[in-house]
This record gives structure tokens, sequence and C-alpha cells, in this order.
């Protein structure tokens, strides 16, 4: 099994680093077994949730790619009109070229590269709106801060780097003025006039939407996950599956059930160590 963090991820060869693990267990053979795979050590909580939940550029829910098909697709399922047929920005694309940029749970003033950059990009804005559990440094230029309740506070679900949905229970009350962030999404929808497409009464309630939307959670249901202390694996396609705790054991996600090299050509440090900065500096995470 590898496991990587950041270190692997953050500079401009990203892409390829993670291209090579995936060629290096297909390579072994350590790939479709209890104990093997590629296993990404997120920098936050449920970053594998966000990603399933359609939180990447070139994704909708459930994984599906950005296109024509896939657009219409969701239009009908929830009853709206021109949503993106084409991938969205990237992240410094949304620093660098926005006028407005409203943040949940993230802190681009440390995270992100060049913050000299960053921060001349978001003091420009028009306007900005953090929400967050903490007064940030990215929160401290915005125009607005939305308290948001900590994972302690509110109930719901989250997803591990195994693919494993489990449920959370709320343990205190919120402090103060902060609320879940479902709760904060769906009201700041109400004001916009969008009522009847953010009707929520509860986390469950979008749980239950999350399950129509995306296949691979179709039999997870709170119900089930207050049963088991272990969650439960995604793909799992129906209330009698068992979820998959390993998944590619017969084959791949590919037109002909087969996994792929996928090549990658050697890129040159975009700044070198030399005689006046000796050192390389990496990211990682304990």
């Amino acid at each position: 099994c590898i496991l990587y963090d950041e270190g692997i991820t953050q500079h401009i060869t990203g892409s390829d680093n993670v291209k090579l693990l995936a060629n290096l267990v297909l390579l072994t053979g350590h790939i479709g077994k209890p104990g093997t795979g590629v296993n990404p050590m997120r920098g936050q909580i449920s970053g594998e949730g966000s990603g399933d939940m359609g939180c990447v550029n070139v994704f909708y829910p459930g994984f599906k790619r950005v296109n024509k098909e896939t657009a219409e697709h969701f239009q009908r399922l929830w009853g709206v009109e021109n949503l993106p047929s084409k991938p969205g920005k990237t992240f410094m694309d949304i620093i660098n070229t926005c006028k407005v940029i409203y943040t949940v749970g993230v802190n681009p003033m440390i995270s992100a590269p060049d913050s000299n950059n960053v921060r001349k990009s978001l003091e420009e804005l028009d306007f900005l709106v953090v929400e967050d559990i903490f007064m940030t440094e990215t929160a401290e230029l915005a125009d607005v801060v939305l308290p948001a309740a900590t994972w302690v506070e509110r109930e719901g679900t989250h997803t591990g780097i195994d693919r494993r949905v489990y449920k959370i229970n709320k343990i205190v009350e919120p402090p103060g003025q902060a609320k879940p962030d479902w709760w904060i999404t769906m009201n700041i929808a109400k004001q916009m006039g969008f009522s009847d497409k953010f009707n929520y009464n509860s986390s469950k309630d979008i749980f239950e939407e999350i399950r129509t939307c995306i296949p691979q959670y179709a039999g997870i249901s709170y119900e089930r996950l207050e049963k088991t202390t272990g969650g439960i694996h995604w793909p799992c396609p129906s209330e009698d599956h068992p979820g998959t705790p390993t998944m590619f054991t017969e084959k791949f996600n590919t037109p002909d059930g087969k996994g792929h090299f996928q090549p990658v050509e050697y890129k040159p440090s975009a700044e070198p160590s030399d005689r006046e900065y000796p050192f390389i500096l990496t990211t990682g995470r304990v």
C-alpha cells in the first residue's frame, strides 16, 4: 500500500507524481487486494467526500465528467437549466481572476502558493465572504465572515480516504451564532430566491438527495450507518449490498476492463537549489 501526502502533489509535477504512483502499483500488482493501492493522505477531513460530491472543477457528483451529457443529466435530476458543460476554473484561476469569492473551510492565505500574490488578489476583490470556524488570515480580509459549526457541533457524514462513509453525531451545541455549513448555504440560497431548490430540514434530507445523485452511495442510509461503528465503503449500489472495502478485484472501470499505464515525461524543478539557496522544502502532514 502506498500512502502519499501533500509533498507529492503541491508543486508543478503533482499530477505526474500521482500517475507514477499508480503506474508503480500496477507494475507490481499491488492493487485489487486488501492492504494495497494508492491512498492520498488528504489535507482536510472528508476531503474524499468533497470530491465525491463534485467539489472538483472537472467532475459533477459521483465523479461524472463535466460534459454536455452529464450537465443535461443533472439538469433533469435537479429541475434546473444551464448547468456548466465545460470544466470550471482551477483553484488558482479563481484566486487570480474572480471578482467575488466565497470560501468555505479553506484558508488560501496560508494554504495556497505565493501568499503575496494571494493577498494582493484577495485585497482587490469586489467582495469576499469567508465561512469558517476560526478567524483565519483569509477571514481577516473578508467583507463578511460567517461562523460555521465544527464537526462536534453538527450532524452529518464524512467519507475517508478508503471510501468509508460514516456518520458523525453532534456532541455539543455550537457557540454563539455558529451554524452547520448546510444551514448557512440553504438560507443564503433562500434569500437569493431558490427556496424550492434548497428545502432541507436536516442533514439527513441532504444525504437522501446524495443517494439519488450518486449511484455509489445509493445503498447507504442514515439507518444503516447508525447500526455500524465501522461505516460502509462505497460503491454500495443497494441497501442489501455490504459495501466494497476493496475495489478492482476483477477489473477496472475502463472500456476494456484493464488498468492502463500513464506515460510521464521528466520535468525539471521550477525552483532548483543552488549555492545561495541550497535547501529543498517539502510539505507534509502528521
